[in-house]
Formats: C-alpha cells, structure tokens, sequence
C-alpha cells in the first residue's frame, strides 16, 4: 500500500471493509483516505483476518443483552486511562478525543464522534450548531477536556447535552491534570 497525506493508501478490499465499519460506527462523512478520521486501523486489519470484536457479535435483537450504562462508563474511564498514561496532561482537547476513539474502538464499543445534536424549541427543530463530542453505545455522553480545572458550566453544559440526546449518564474527563481521577466528573440526568 502507498501513503496519503502520512496514512496508508487503501486497496480495494481494505476500501470495502473500512465502508462497513464506518458504517457500523455511524461515521456522518466517510472518508476512504483517512479512515473515517481516527477509526481504528486494527479494527479493519482485525475485520480482514476474520479475528471476531463485540461489535462483531450478534445484536441484542438476536439474544446478547445490552450493557448497562455503568458497564460502559468503566470502559470508557479504563480507555481514557490509557490514553492519559501514555500522553499525560497538555495536548489539545481534540487530541485526547481522537486517541479516545482509538482506544473506545479497540475496546469494542460502538461510538459517535462529532454528533449533530439538534434543539427542539416549542415543536421547532432548530440546527444551532451542538455537538456531543462522543456518545458511546448510544447511552453514554463522554465530553474530553483539556482545562486548568473543571468549572460549574462544564457541568451545566453536560446536562444539557443529556437532555438533548435522551441519555442519563455523561462523563466530563479533564486530561488536562497529572492524575486523570481527579480530572473525571460523571454527571447523571434525573429522569
């Protein structure tokens, strides 16, 4: 395979298997050359040799039963932990989401990076440009930050991308800080 732009040019056959896993991740834009921006090489390479992840395994219409959202939250703090360890504190926000969705796609789950988040207001949907910066699972709302400290908007914030996405638990992780437990707030919505 040649390079593009520093990444590796894709055949035909890794071109065919990246479509489906962009698909299967909900990737918005796909973008043959950059691997859907940051999806996971080894998860392509992983789907070429016939090596099985959960997101190859039946879905919870065929009898495996959903992960709870607290299952999801330690997988995601277990990734994030890995990304701190190996990078520490002071990179870019957009740095520590992209290593995140690496580790969160090798680790199996399935995630949304980037997702349009519209708001509806008195039966009008209005596009005003929110972001969840990852949703993972479809239950789990993660917000990466690279900040001096954790601040009550952040928060604020947080709830709010809950209450648009529909889901109960989000976590605000600051890499931005030399131990990463004390950079991890999870904030849950009331129902």
């Amino acid at each position: 395979m040649g390079r593009i732009g520093g990444r590796p040019e894709l055949n035909a056959e890794v071109a065919e298997v990246c479509a489906e896993v962009a698909e299967e991740f909900r990737c918005v834009e796909f973008n043959f050359a950059f691997l859907c921006e940051d999806l996971c090489v080894l998860c392509v390479k992983n789907r070429m040799q016939g090596v099985v992840t959960i997101t190859d395994l039946p879905s919870t219409d065929e009898g495996i039963q959903p992960m709870h959202e607290n299952e999801i939250s330690k997988i995601i703090i277990g990734c994030a932990m890995k990304v701190h360890t190996k990078l520490g504190p002071g990179l870019l926000e957009s740095a520590y989401e992209a290593c995140l969705a690496y580790e969160l796609s090798k680790a199996g789950l399935r995630f949304e990076r980037q997702k349009p988040m519209p708001l509806i207001y008195e039966d009008v949907k209005l596009d005003v440009g929110y972001r969840l910066d990852l949703i993972v699972e479809g239950k789990v709302v993660v917000d990466p930050k690279s900040v001096e400290a954790l601040t009550p908007i952040f928060t604020a914030q947080m709830l709010t991308y809950l209450k648009l996405s529909g889901c109960k638990p989000g976590l605000i992780i600051n890499f931005n800080v030399e131990h990463l437990r004390d950079g991890i707030k999870r904030v849950v919505r009331e129902l």
